[in-house]
Order: structure tokens, then sequence, then C-alpha cells
């Protein structure tokens, strides 16, 4: 009996030890290419050559086998899933626009990329029906994680640790042909770059699957943003993505079958999402939702209840679906990293502009219930602005967030609730959008344009008293009497005074008007030198002779102050005076006849007229000595100078004959200074307080919403009003007007520096936003990733720069593309000047010379977008390599040239002509900022357009001369001034005997006798290539031309071969265009010369 049990475990161990040795066979299945299930067949025929290659044979063929395998045992059936997939994936790639076709006339050397990359789907399907379930989990992972580097971080975990698990179990003394055959597929190797370019496939996917489904996406995006719900998630990543992947798989399959589904946890949501399969919901609430999709691959019967979810409250950034894991292989070393997943979504630029709003109102701290009225004080305000005179622009940057305001407030229905989530999605993930969050609370919101004392002081009627304004406002919120200020204002004279200072003296707060017995009763206006009767009196200003003659000084409507409550809304009780040294010339004198003013002896009230705005009088009494100043100094404690001025003249209005100054309140350019007596004590640091607080929109509410629309759009029609001037407000807004030679605006924009400081901030990146808007309205069909949104722009290396207009280059260009598509890399553009083209998800961005003509007037920083991608992970940047580009040799054959007279037809020689795209195995990281990841996101690759003719090599393109000025073009058209060209036929022969032509390659490549004219007529792809291998040294040639310029003509070298591009046309006068041919070249000219007709 012993001997049998003996005999029987040896038996056992034996078959042990030979499945394992099978086992570690380790025969590679994945090269073996499976029927697709018939539902995939539309999308298999739709793909094109070299992604179907690759989905059948190449490498993401065998990625798809060997994750297939590896993960067999693990995934539930899901027959119907396949099916319904299947359908659906064929839907989309047949939408209209998602999956053009690649061709040479459109899409030159990058054809082979055009098109939807549907790749790993493909893969998926000819590797077996669990591979279908692999590529659902890559696109579950897409969707959820942003970043790609973190969805590969979760895939090298995921791999390892069912590796480790299949080896344990292999530990079994008993193995059945399964454990075999997981054990052959633990042994395969996958590598980080297979799974990166795995889940780049399912990235690419899911952006062509949104857009054809637009609808539905949006639909769910509207229902998703209420609920805040996550896909569950313990200590361990391994366990809890495979719990969530097959609980949606399973949860899925019964809807499916019709069976109805009740869900409180988010992963079979983010697998609607993510798979675009969309059955009808039942959202349980505060009320409940019906939602009807109406999917044609889902039975009406699957209805999916979305139970007890987490409402969103407040400002929740996890708002929607979210997934939180720790992430151990994400770095190369450190703890685990704590990612939190969110479904990414894609916004267009116009949406991102609402984005853009909402983030600007969360910067103010605006309510979210007053979004609506919010919209309207930005249209007033862009409607204000737009009334400045037709020589100035009104902010571009404003624009930008007025239309969108315009847009929103114009909205309905369905497109109404959109843009009002697009804008509460900017309110909740947008503080750092515009502008650093932590900088919020130190501004002033509303640009300024919501504190009184900015808006009174743009109400003025020019830049001057817009200063003495300010000052004034300053003056009331500060609690000054009107004995204890003076503001004065410095200024070059005008026309007939030049280089003369004009002194202005402006009363610094309010003097009420008092009734006769009130007057007689104060002894310190009483007894004041210089008051009249009709100056206590308040009747006196309602009697026009008395307002032409005596009385006039300057009524102006003033803010209600702490201590005065009454003087705002009573502004006919109220007055200002102001004083000048400006005295008219001889010639002026009639300005007084026509005001009807008359010649007063008495120096204190004799008006004095200066040229004001619109060439309208302004009206001052006489200023009989200027202040003295004597001590001048900075209080580094405080925001008053220390002074010591007198004013020699109690000019009517102070109490005292020598009013004397001790503290004085400046701008930076020291025009205009508000002087302050002595104070008494503490009332000093009160003043300052209130000064300082009233600057930063601390001290008082702010004008309301509805009347600060009442003031921007006020016609100024209505009884005691004065409407906001539209060119102050833009001085406001944008700076000093270019065309006033003073810059008259400056004092008062120093004063208002505070509150302009987060105007210059806001501008920059919402000119930077206005600036990708222009790179992106070429773009047909592109879109931006919605994580720009929590990143921001405010420090984009591609933006505004202060005091810097905004120039278009590739390297910006590309460098705007990069950030606005991956929603993180912020890249130099300096780093770029050698990029050509730019692939990330299912978008390939070319320099457009590479697609044109290159006669065609296309500039250097033009950019196409083309559907496709060139199939790697990440950001990919094509540069061309640094050596220099090959040529083929020449041919040892003397019948391969021919060189025959041209015969002055234009032709097409060169239909055999094609570009291609390719590779070299060169790439190297560019630093983004992210630092220790073991997955680096950005590559520059190094890449090669070559020329081939009828399929054999000609050359590669040094394509970096397509974009310099070595290619020079030239119109073929007649000169008109003569009409059709005269010449003689001596002289039109002549110049034909002294061009070859050039048919073919060879002929390009060697050197022809003459000028030659490489026919390749309206040929794009052979004309670009004409312009640029000529120019180009041969791949035997060791001759080193002298690549010196001309800098006076801006021509090559001597002895380097150059090539003119023609006119594209059919009316070509030979003779004219050989006699400009002569004038570009320099005298006796050594380099050949090539003519691209």
């Amino acid at each position: 009996m012993a001997s049998l049990g003996k005999f029987t475990n040896s038996f056992i161990s034996g078959v042990n030890e030979n499945t394992l040795a099978l086992a570690n066979l380790n025969f590679d299945f994945s090269i073996i290419k499976l029927e697709a299930p018939k539902e995939y067949t539309a999308l298999g025929k739709a793909l094109g050559g070299a992604r179907k290659e690759n989905a059948e044979y190449g490498a993401t063929h065998r990625t798809a086998r060997k994750l297939g395998a590896l993960f067999e045992a693990l995934i539930p059936p899901i027959p119907r899933i396949v099916a319904a997939y299947g359908k659906r994936s064929s839907q989309i790639i047949q939408a209209p626009g998602a999956n053009p076709s690649g061709n040479v006339e459109s899409h030159g050397a990058f054809a082979d990329f055009v098109g939807a990359d549907a790749t790993s789907i493909w893969a998926a399907a000819t590797s077996g029906g669990t591979a279908i379930g692999i590529h659902l989990l890559a696109c579950m992972l897409a969707r959820a994680f942003t970043d790609p580097a973190q969805a590969t971080s979760v895939w090298a975990e995921l791999v390892s640790n069912r590796q480790r698990e299949i080896m344990q179990e292999a530990q079994n003394p008993m193995l059945n042909l399964a454990h075999i055959a997981a054990v052959n597929a633990a042994n395969q190797q996958i590598s980080r770059d297979d799974l990166r370019r795995w889940d780049a496939s399912a990235r690419a996917w899911l952006q062509t699957a949104d857009g054809a489904m637009h609808k539905e996406c949006i639909q769910l995006k509207l229902i998703l943003k209420n609920i805040s719900l996550p896909v569950t998630a313990g200590a361990n990543l391994y366990r809890d993505v495979i719990r969530a992947w097959k609980q949606a798989m399973v949860g899925l399959e019964c809807l499916l079958k019709g069976e109805p589904q009740s869900v409180t946890d988010g992963a079979i949501l983010l697998a609607i999402s993510a798979w675009h399969i969309f059955p009808n919901l039942i959202v349980l609430g505060r009320e409940t939702k019906n939602i009807h999709f109406g999917d044609s691959v889902m039975p009406p019967e699957g209805v999916l209840t979305i139970g007890i979810t987490t409402d969103r409250e407040g400002d929740d950034l996890n708002s929607g679906i979210y997934w939180s894991v720790a992430l151990s292989h994400y770095r190369y070393y450190g703890k685990p990293m704590q990612a939190t997943g969110k479904a990414d979504t894609r916004l267009t630029m116009d949406e991102l502009h609402l984005v853009a709003l909402g983030s600007l109102l969360r910067t103010w701290s605006a309510p979210r219930a007053q979004f609506e009225l919010s919209a309207r004080w930005f249209v007033a305000l862009w409607e204000c602005v737009g009334r400045v005179k037709d020589s100035l622009r009104p902010p571009q940057w404003l624009e930008i967030v007025a239309n969108a305001a315009a847009r929103f407030i114009g909205a309905t229905g369905t497109v109404k609730k959109e843009f009002s989530s697009l804008i509460d999605f900017g309110y909740r993930r947008g503080r750092n959008f515009l502008v650093r969050s932590s900088l919020h609370s130190s501004w002033v919101p509303w640009f300024g344009l919501r504190c009184r004392h900015i808006l009174e002081s743009l109400r003025s009627e020019d830049a001057e008293t817009c200063a003495v304004e300010y000052m004034r406002q300053l003056a009331s919120f500060g609690g000054l009497e009107p004995d204890q200020a003076l503001i004065t204002y410095i200024s070059q004279g005008g026309e007939t005074i030049k280089k003369v200072q004009v002194h202005t003296y402006y009363t610094a707060a309010v003097r009420p008007n008092l009734k006769t017995d009130e007057a007689t009763s104060s002894p310190s206006l009483s007894n004041a030198p210089g008051l009249k009767d009709d100056d206590l009196d308040p009747k006196a200003q309602e009697d026009p002779k008395t307002r032409d003659s005596v009385s006039n000084f300057t009524k102006t409507a003033v803010s209600p102050s702490p201590k005065e409550p009454d003087c705002f809304s009573r502004l006919s009780s109220c007055f200002h005076r102001s004083w000048s040294n400006a005295w008219p010339m001889e010639q002026d004198r009639a300005t007084w006849d026509v005001a009807g003013l008359n010649h007063i002896t008495d120096p204190l009230i004799t008006p004095n007229l200066i040229l004001g705005k619109g060439g309208l009088a302004k009206r001052h009494l006489t200023l009989p000595l200027q202040l003295n100043c004597y001590h001048f100094s900075r209080n580094t404690n405080s925001v008053l100078y220390d002074c010591h001025a007198v004013l020699a003249n109690h000019l009517g209005w102070f109490s005292v004959d020598r009013p004397q100054f001790s503290k004085c309140f400046t701008d930076p350019s020291d025009t205009v200074r508000l002087y302050i007596t002595e104070f008494k004590d503490g009332d000093q640091e009160v003043f300052e307080t209130a000064i300082t607080r009233i600057r930063s929109a601390k001290s008082f509410p702010l004008v309301s919403l509805d009347e600060s629309i009442s003031i921007l759009t006020s016609s100024g029609n209505q009884p005691d009003s004065k409407k906001l001037d539209p060119l102050l407000l833009w001085q406001y807004l944008e700076g000093p007007d270019p065309s006033d030679p003073r810059s008259s605006m400056n004092p008062a924009l120093g004063l208002m520096e505070n509150e302009r400081r987060q105007i210059q901030s806001i501008s920059r990146a919402l000119s930077s936003l206005a600036f990708a808007q222009q790179i992106y309205k070429h773009l047909d069909g592109a879109t931006v990733s919605s994580t720009i949104v929590e990143r921001g722009i405010y420090d984009a290396k591609w933006g505004m720069k202060l005091n810097q207009a905004h120039q278009f280059t590739k390297s910006t260009v590309f460098s705007c593309i990069a950030m606005m598509e991956t929603g993180q890399v912020n890249l130099d553009g300096s780093r770029l000047n050698d990029v050509f083209a730019l692939s990330y998800g299912n978008s390939l961005f070319v320099s457009s010379r590479l697609l044109s003509d290159p006669y065609a007037n296309t500039p250097d920083h033009a950019v196409t977008r083309i559907v496709g991608n060139v199939g790697r992970p990440g950001l990919s940047l094509l540069v061309p390599p640094t050596t220099e580009a090959l040529v083929r040799p020449l041919s040892s054959s003397y019948r391969a040239v021919n060189y025959e007279p041209f015969d002055g037809n234009r032709e097409d020689n060169f239909k055999g002509t094609t570009l291609h795209l390719s590779f070299t195995s060169h790439e190297f990281p560019l630093d983004y900022g992210a630092t220790g990841i073991i997955d680096h996101q950005v590559f520059l690759v190094e890449s090669v357009i070559s020329v081939h003719d009828a399929g054999q090599w000609v050359g590669d393109l040094d394509i970096l001369k397509v974009f310099g000025e070595r290619n020079h073009r030239l119109p073929t058209s007649r000169p008109r001034r003569r009409g059709v060209c005269q010449h003689d036929d001596i002289v039109k022969q002549a110049v034909l005997d002294d061009l070859s032509t050039i048919d073919t390659w060879e002929e390009v490549l060697d050197t022809p006798p003459s000028i030659g004219v490489i026919r390749a007529h309206k040929n794009w792809p052979g004309r670009l290539a004409a312009s640029v291998i000529p120019t180009q040294k041969l791949a035997d040639d060791d001759i080193t031309f002298d690549e010196t310029n001309h800098p006076e003509n801006n021509i090559p070298s001597l002895h380097s071969p150059r090539a003119i591009v023609l006119e594209n046309g059919t009316d070509t006068c030979w003779v004219c265009v050989y006699r400009r041919v002569q004038k570009m070249l320099p005298k006796n000219p050594q380099s050949q010369v090539f003519l691209v007709a």
C-alpha cells in the first residue's frame, strides 16, 4: 500500500513537472490573428492600411493578445457587450468627418497617418473576445485619468500583480490546460512602452467617439455634473481596478439583456461614458429624473437607476465621476502617489471662453445666483468701451468674455443649461485659470469698475479732471473738511503757451451752500475772505446771469462721504472751485466774447479759459499766487509724503490768510497732489486707513450690478447725470491713448495703480486666450483638454508678455497647441524652432507650408490640423535630423539625362513624385517640468520627409529650407501697363534657347547646361520637392558650398544652386520671366539656377 502511495505521488509530481515545463516553452501565441466578430467588419474595412497592418500583425496586435491571455480568467462572459460595442464602433467610424481618408493631393507626406485611430479596437477584435474586454478597460482608464503617465502606471501595476498572481497559482500541484496557458501568458514580456502605446490608441479613439456622439456625451455630462459619485476604491489598486472593471462589464451585460440595474458606484457610469453605450437613466434625488437616450444598441428595458449619490455642495472639485488610487509605479523612487482621476472632456475654444467667464467670476467671488446679471455687466462694459473713437480698437481680451457673456444671455433651453454648466465648471475648477488663486483676495474685483470712486472719476470730462476727481473722492471718503486740503495739478501749456507750466488748483472737499441766516451764524464761513452772499445762497446757482458771471465755479457730482451722506443726494447744495494761472493770449480773447463773459477786474474771481476736451473752454478763477513747497520727502511708513507748503493767499476759500500744508498724497509722476493741513491727533491714521481700504474695495460696499450697468449704458441725456467717458474707460483698461503726445492720462492711471493691478494680469491671460483663439479658428475640429482649466494659462510661456506685442511664430504656435491639447505641457517656444508637426490624441498638427504649393503665400506660422496621429504615445514633436539631408547618388549611365531645349510649354512630368514621412530611431525626451516620473510624455521625434519617384527613393527633404528664404517666388503675370507682350520672335527664341527642360529627377540632381525649367506644373508635392532638392548636397558630393548670405539682396552664395518657384498659370511670357530672373541674380552668377514651373 505504501508502494502504491509512493507511485501515485511520483506520478502526480511528474505530471506537474511536465506541465510546468510545457508552460515554460513560452510559445509566442501573440502572432496569431483570429477572425474578428462580424459586428466589427465595417470598422476593419474603414481602418487605414498602416494602422490595420499594425492591428493585425504589428506591435499593437501582440500587446492585445498578451494582455487578453494574461487577464482571460478574470473576464466574465460578455457576448452582448462584444456585439454592441462592435456595432457602436462601426457606427462611430462611419460618422461624417470621423475617419477621413488620406490622399497625397491633400495631405502629402502625412497621407499614411490620416484617419481615426481604432488600432486597439481592431487589434482586440482580431485577438479574441477576451481582448475586447482589455480594450474596454483601456478606455475606462483613459477616461478616468487625464494624465497618460498615471494610466500607464495603473497598467504596469495591473500587469505586474497579475503575473505574480499567476505564478503563485502555478505552485498548485494540480494544473490544468487553462493554468498552463496563463503561465505561458505570464511569461510573455509586456514593456511599459507597449502599455503606453496601448493607452495612447484608446485615448485617440475616445476623442473620435466623443466627437461623433457629441449630443449624447453632452447630455450625460449635464447629468453627471450635478452628482458626486466615486468609483469604489480601497487600499489595493490591483483588486480595486479589477473589481470596478468586472462590475462595469457585468452591469452593462445585464442592461443589454434588458434587465434593469441599480447602482450607487461610479464604475458603470464611467464605463458608459468611455464605451459610448447609453442606457436610459432614472436619477434619484430631491426629484426623480428620467433621461431617455434611445440608444439603438440598448434595449428599452435596460434602464439604469442611479441611487443615492453624494450631492455636490459648495465648490466640491470632485463633482461627477472620480476615482482615487495610490500609484506605486508612477515614479522611479518615493512613496506611492495619490491620484484622483476625473472623467476628462474636450472643449471647443468657444466653450473655453465660457469657462474663462466662470473663472473670472470666481476670482471676484461673484455669487452663482448672479451669473446672468454678471453676464449683462460684461456686455454693458463692452458696449461702453466700444463707443471709443475710431482710431482706437476696443480691447481684444475683453471681447473674449464679453462675447461669451452675450452668448450665454442669448441662449435658451438645453443650450442655456450647457452654457451655465460651462460657466459653473470654470467657477469650480478654474481658480487658477487666469490668475493664481493666492492673488484673488489682494485685488480689487470687477476691474475696479464697481467702486464708486473709480466710476465717478471716469465720468469726468477729460484726463485732468479725472485725476482731480479721484483725489476728491479720496478726500471725501477720508473725511477731509473743505479747509483741510487743496489739489494742485501742474501741466504744460497748450499750443499758445508751450514750455510754460500751468498751475491749476482745485478744492478737495465739497463745501455745502448754506442759507443766509445759517451762514451768518457760522463764524468760520461768514468771516472767510472772498466769500460772497451768492456763494451762500443756493438760489444763486439757479440764476443764469449769476452762473455766467461771477459764480463760475465747477459743480461736480460727488460720492456720498461717511460724514456728508446728504451731499450726494442734493447736488445743487454743494459746490467746488478751481483756479488757474493760465491767461489767454490776445488771439484767444475772442473766446471770451463767444462765451458771453465780462472782463472783471477782481483778480480773485476773474475767469480764465483754457482749451479743454473737444475744444470746449474750461473756466477757472484766476490764481493770484502759486503755492510754495519748501520741503517734500517720502515717509516709508506712510502712504503720505511729509511736506511744508504755504499758500500765500486764501483764494476766497480757506478761513485763514496763509494756509499751510504738512502732508501730501501724489501720483507717481508727481503731476497731481493732494495737500493736507496738519492732522489732529489720530486723524492721520484714520485718513490713511480709509483711503487704503477704499482703494482696495474693502471699506464700502460695491456699487450694485444694476447701478453699474446703468452707469455703463447711460447716454448722458438724463437730468443731473453724466455718462461714463468711453475714452477714459478705454485708457483705464488699456493704458494711455497712443495718439495723445502728452499722455495726459498718466497721472490718473498712476493714482489708480492699485485698482488697475488686476487688469494687467487678467488682460495678459485673456490676451493669451485670444492668441490661442486666433490659432484654433484655423484648426478645423480641434478641441482643448479641460485639464487646462485647473492648470491655468496665467504663466503660459507662449502667452502675452507685459508691454510686448504678441508675435505669431511657428515655435509659439506649436507651444500653444501643445499646452491646449494636453492641458499640462508648458514649453518654451525657443526650444521648438525646428518643429514642423505635432501629434497628440486623434490630431496631427502640421506646418501648412508642408501641405501647400511653395508659391502660395502661406505664413511660416500657419498650421493645419489633420484627423490622425503618428501612432506614438504622449506628445510627439516632429523635428528633422540635425545632419544634412541625403540625396541619392547620380546615375552612371550617360543616357540618364537629356536636357532638351525648353519649348515654352508648362507640363507636369513629375506625376509619379510622392512625399513620405518616416522616423529614425532617434527620439529624446523634452523637459516639461515633470521630474522623477517613469513614463515621460513629451518627445522630440526625429523625422524624415523623403521624396519618391514611382516608388524609388530620390532623396530626403531638408525641411527647414521650406521655411527659409532660399526658395524665391516669381509671378508670371504680364505687366498690364503694356497690355499683351510684343516681344520679337528672335528675342523669344533666344530666351528659350537659354533654358533647359528638366523632366526627370535624374536631370534635377545632375547639372543642366543652362537655367533649368523643372516641369511639375500644378503638382504641389512635386513642386515642393523640386524647390528644395536642387539646393541640397548630393550624397557623393564632397564640395563644401559657401553659405554666406548677401545682405544687400538676401540671396544665397554664388556657388549654391538656387530654386525659383514660378506662379502656377497658363499665360506665361518667358521673356518677362527671364528678365525678372536676371534681375534677381547677382552679376556674373556662378551658381546653377532652377525654375520650378
